[in-house]
C-alpha cells in the first residue's frame, strides 16, 4: 500500500493484486435487504409522488425496528433525516402521523431531523 499525498490529502493506493486479497468483515444490513452500512443511496423523483413519506418512513422504521414495504429492521440504529424543502409543519404532520399509524415512538436521540425550514426565521 502506498500513501499520495497532494496539499495535505492522504489517499491510501493499493495494488489490485494485493486489494483482492484483502479479508473484509461483512457489511451490517439496517434495512434487510437492500440497506446496509456504507450505503449510498439517492431517490429521486418528480415533486409530489412521495419521496418524503417513503424516506420518512424508512428513517422511522430504522429508528424504531420493524418492517416498512416489506424490508425488515432488527436493530434499531441512529438516524438523521436531512431535509432540504419541505415547510416544517408538512413534515412535522408527516412525521406524527408516522409515529401514530405504527405506534412506535422513536428512543430520545435515534432519529434527529435536520431541516432547511427550521433553520429559516
Amino acid at each position: 500500500m502506498n500513501d499520495w499525498n497532494a496539499d495535505d490529502t492522504v489517499l491510501k493506493v493499493i495494488d489490485v493484486n494485493d486489494f483482492v486479497r484483502l479479508n473484509f468483515p461483512p457489511r451490517k444490513l439496517w434495512l434487510e435487504p437492500w440497506l446496509s452500512d456504507g450505503s449510498l443511496i439517492m431517490i429521486h423523483a418528480q415533486t409530489g409522488v412521495g419521496k418524503t413519506h417513503l424516506t420518512l418512513n424508512i428513517a422511522h422504521t430504522l429508528a424504531t425496528t420493524g418492517e416498512f414495504l416489506g424490508w425488515h429492521a432488527s436493530k434499531p440504529v441512529s438516524v438523521l433525516y436531512i431535509d432540504g424543502e419541505m415547510a416544517k409543519d408538512d413534515l412535522q404532520s408527516r412525521l406524527k402521523s408516522i409515529i401514530a399509524g405504527t405506534g412506535k415512538e422513536p428512543g430520545k436521540g435515534k432519529l434527529r431531523i435536520l431541516a432547511r425550514s427550521t433553520q429559516l426565521n
